[in-house]
């Protein structure tokens, strides 16, 4: 791939910032609102910048899926061996493993294109070590669990559109049904200073209570016609991975930031005292309509130091245009730009994140954004892509179905870690 291109897509953002600032800066030495000429030119260098942002996200997401194996069944019966970056598949694993697992994702690519089971199974049968990780498996009720390098890959995928999994700490559940999250209540008081031969005095203030994240099921079909599916040319387990994880992650990305926690994850975004209460609420500072510095500022010193070198912001794009403006009092920009591959853009010192999904109606008493570190985010994951094949249920529209299923569930567990943005 071109990487030349995402580094110029990061220089010509770098530009842009650059030149929206001398807007600002002559308007605000010269103690006036933006002419009408330079609200134009403004807002077009604004324009530019979220567009090359998306361009730079695609261009990072690229780099990361070009990493996910593409093998044919044809290839395997020619002795294809993965090796290094083929595939995820090779960390830790060795060369007889490597090759079944491809064989299995070869097998599954011809269950996806044909609802044929047979050939996964027999792979499945031949490879003892690979059968233990598909114990759901029901050939005769229609449905597989997909390899695990497929799942693998799904939640790379996912991983992309829905970063909160990437900040958060995910726990995969194998056998029981629900994760339960020590927590700590209250704490000790300071230690006393006494003598050498004193009775020591008790201290019954400690209390750790428990929060349980309980997987919930989640679901998605997708269709694709047969010309499509013949099409992919042996890809056709890429297609449904990625259509489903655009699926699937939209769906999480929704629920960790603004579910209700009813047979949902509990998001950051909802108060609740099983996740993140009102206390942790910074409104101070900011306007009816409007984020302020110093309400930012408020926001990200409501928590412990020892969070920050961990801790995100997240924002709606539409807060992030007016936070482009916002100075300090030494007239520095609170916001700075990423200029590097994988570097994040800035907020007074810690990593921006940007959703769709977070709140961005700008009105007195709304949530707007949040300051937090999200190692203290817990998702439970059950491991595994549940995929459905139906051959025949869509055959009068030339189609091929796909059902995919997973479960998971999320919620913050140490509400301190966090604090929320809010309209005065």
């Amino acid at each position: 791939m071109d990487w030349a291109r995402s580094r110029k897509a990061r220089e010509d953002r770098a530009t842009a910032w650059e030149s929206m600032k001398k807007y600002l800066d002559a308007a605000s030495a010269e103690n006036r609102s933006l002419t009408e000429d330079e609200v134009t030119a403004y807002d077009a260098h604004e324009a530019d910048i979220e567009r090359l942002d998306t361009e730079i996200t695609r261009w990072d997401n690229a780099e990361k899926r070009s990493k996910v194996i593409d093998v044919t069944e044809a290839q395997v019966k020619e002795g294809y061996k993965p090796t290094g970056d083929n595939t995820d598949a090779g960390a830790g694993a060795t060369g007889g493993q490597q090759e079944a697992e491809v064989r299995a994702m070869a097998a599954f690519r011809s269950y996806l294109t044909n609802g044929n089971a047979a050939r996964y199974v027999e792979v499945l049968e031949e490879h003892p070590e690979l059968r233990a990780h598909q114990a759901s498996n029901d050939p005769e009720g229609g449905y597989l669990i997909a390899p695990q390098v497929m799942a693998a890959g799904l939640v790379q995928a996912a991983d992309d559109a829905t970063f909160m999994r990437q900040l958060s700490h995910v726990e995969s559940l194998t056998e029981a049904g629900s994760l339960g999250v020590p927590t700590l209540e209250t704490d000790l008081n300071d230690a006393d200073w006494t003598q050498e031969i004193v009775a020591v005095t008790e201290d019954n203030a400690l209390r750790v209570g428990k929060r349980e994240l309980k997987p919930e099921y989640i679901s998605k079909l997708v269709k694709l016609s047969r010309p499509l599916v013949r099409k992919t040319r042996g890809g056709i387990e890429t297609l449904v991975r990625d259509r489903m994880s655009y699926k699937f992650g939209i769906t999480e990305e929704k629920a960790y930031l603004t579910g209700d926690g009813s047979q949902k994850p509990l998001g950051v975004f909802t108060a609740s005292p099983q996740g993140i209460s009102t206390a942790r609420d910074m409104a101070t500072d900011n306007t009816t309509s409007a984020i302020t510095t110093d309400g930012l500022m408020n926001a990200k010193y409501n928590q412990k130091a020892s969070y920050w070198p961990g801790s995100n912001w997240i924002f709606h794009r539409d807060a992030v245009r007016e936070i482009r403006k916002l100075v300090d009092g030494n007239s520095q920009y609170v916001w700075a730009p990423g200029l590097q591959s994988g570097q994040p853009d800035m907020i007074l010192d810690s990593p921006l994140k940007v959703s769709e999904y977070v709140p961005n109606t700008f009105t007195t008493g709304l949530y707007v954004g949040i300051y937090g570190n999200f190692d203290w985010y817990w998702i439970a994951d059950v491991f595994g892509l549940e995929v459905q094949v139906l051959t025949e249920l869509y055959a009068t529209t030339n189609q091929i179905g796909y059902i995919g299923r997973r479960e998971l569930d999320g919620m913050p567990v140490l509400e301190e870690a966090f604090t929320r943005v809010k309209l005065g």
